[in-house]
């Protein structure tokens, strides 16, 4: 709890990162990827978003950047459990979670959907991947494995400026609220 409170206040002190990113385009070949990620990448820093790659930074960094944040998007996954750690200190946060495009909701995600709804998060399902044909992999232990990348099915410009629509809808919303209150 402590350190919670730690890492909130100085993310608060320091200022805030509007938009993040959360991408996968840095992990290891033997876990899933989405295929055209870089390219959104691309896209989302012209208009302004923060890049990270999680598992690429300290614990520290990734919540202080997480607290920092007034949106957070990327695809559903393990990324996200992070948030789970804030509680309901994410009232005010927006998130964009990609996921997958089929009726009903990705069965892989569906636990973190819901605890995001029961953080009270505002979470906005962009069901804009698709899966690719599965990929075979060597492993460690005798056999292979299976890996289900992801594609996105639209453009990754048109996906980058949806994101942007919807986060810049999302700042406006918080701002009339706060004049109402």
């Amino acid at each position: 709890m402590l350190f919670r409170s730690a890492c909130i206040s100085e993310a608060t002190a320091r200022g805030s990162e509007a938009k993040v990113y959360l991408s996968r385009a840095r992990l290891y070949p033997h876990l899933r990827a989405i295929r055209g990620e870089l390219a959104l990448e691309v896209n989302l820093i012209r208009l302004g978003w923060t890049i990270i790659h999680p598992e690429r930074l300290p614990m520290l960094d990734q919540l202080q950047t997480l607290a920092r944040a007034h949106v957070i998007a990327g695809e559903l996954g393990s990324a996200f459990h992070l948030l789970m750690y804030f509680g309901t200190g994410l009232v005010n946060k927006n998130v964009i979670g990609l996921s997958v495009n089929r009726r009903g909701r990705d069965p892989r995600v569906i636990n973190i959907i819901e605890q995001l709804r029961l953080q009270s998060v505002n979470l906005q399902l962009l069901p804009c991947l698709g899966f690719c044909r599965p990929r075979r992999i060597a492993v460690d232990t005798p056999g292979s494995r299976v890996i289900h990348d992801r594609r996105m099915l639209v453009p990754a410009p048109w996906l980058a400026a949806r994101m942007d629509q919807l986060a810049e809808e999302n700042a406006q919303g918080e701002a009339r609220r706060h004049r109402i209150e």
